[in-house]
């Protein structure tokens, strides 16, 4: 079962403008060791996150407008 995209165009932008800013800073500017392992993690899921058009966050705490 392939995962239903629950983020917007924009947001999908932004994760992926946002993964690859924190890739890039962690690769190039970071001087602190764990900033150089922490930051490309963290821009990698982003990246994959806004390809993908899925956050798990969202989808645990977006409430359904039908619901109400």
């Amino acid at each position: 079962m392939a995962a239903q995209p629950n983020i917007g165009l924009l947001h999908r932008m932004i994760y992926v403008a946002a993964g690859i800013g924190l890739m890039m800073y962690g690769f190039q500017v970071a001087e602190a060791d764990w900033l150089r392992v922490a930051m490309p993690i963290g821009g990698a899921i982003l990246l994959i996150q806004g390809i993908i058009g899925w956050c798990g966050t969202v989808a645990m705490f977006r409430r359904d407008a039908q619901s109400k």
